[in-house]
């Protein structure tokens, strides 16, 4: 009996001894690094971080500011076109009527004009003379044409076009050799477009003015020129 009593006594005690050294070991993984005794445990990997765009500061742009100019204007034109002489429903190109010697007449056109300007809108007058003449037997002949007119112009500083438009008086002549007849009056009404920049321009003058049929032989006269000009303003 007591040996039978030992005996549990020896199974009892060596229980926990038995159980603690039954310690099931699972395979590591393979991506598993296991530390050795006396190592410390690895750490675990890092994400990279993403880099950073640099802060670029915004600097604000102060908007362009327009410069309007205030102050006296003036300008010279000089150029060439073709005129037409209307009477009743009958027209008549000056070519035709000064091309009987066989050699086409010569037109000149001169304009002088000056006035105010503020911003893109001038005011002020033009004087125009406009000669068309021809030549036969050492004699000159031909008609001359002039007008002073109020003007008013529209010219964008930063595109360079500019658009004009008139009305004056105006006044006819006829002349032959050293032979020069008394004017006749008249009205005329002027408009131009054209193109201009650092001073010089080119542009299209259109120029119709109205007579007395009975003191000047015709109705009407117009001209189409092309003019060069130069201004300051």
């Amino acid at each position: 009996m007591r040996s039978a009593s030992l005996l549990a006594a020896s199974l009892i005690a060596s229980f926990p001894i038995a159980a603690a050294a039954q310690v099931v070991e699972w395979p590591a993984s393979p991506d598993t690094e296991v530390a050795q005794p006396g190592q410390m445990a690895p750490a675990a990997p890092v994400a990279p971080v993403a880099p950073v765009a640099p802060v670029v500061p915004v600097v604000p742009v102060a908007p362009v500011q327009k410069v309007e100019k205030s102050g006296s204007y003036f300008g010279v034109s000089l150029g060439t076109g073709k005129g037409t002489l209307y009477s009743g429903n009958s027209s008549m190109d000056l070519n035709d009527l000064f091309g009987a010697s066989g050699k086409p007449p010569t037109t000149l056109a001169l304009q002088l004009r000056g006035g105010w300007g503020t911003g893109d809108l001038l005011l002020g007058t033009q004087v125009n003379l406009t000669r068309t003449s021809a030549a036969s037997g050492g004699v000159s002949y031909g008609l001359q044409f002039f007008s002073v007119d109020l003007v008013a112009t529209w010219w964008s500083q930063e595109m360079g076009i500019y658009t004009k438009v008139g009305i004056g008086p105006s006044q006819v002549s006829s002349f032959g050799g050293n032979t020069t007849s008394t004017p006749v009056q008249g009205v005329e009404l002027m408009a131009g477009i054209g193109f201009t920049t650092g001073g010089l321009g080119v542009g299209i003058d259109v120029t119709r003015q109205a007579y007395r049929a009975s003191e000047a032989g015709f109705d009407s006269v117009t001209y189409m020129l092309a003019m060069l000009s130069l201004d300051t303003y």
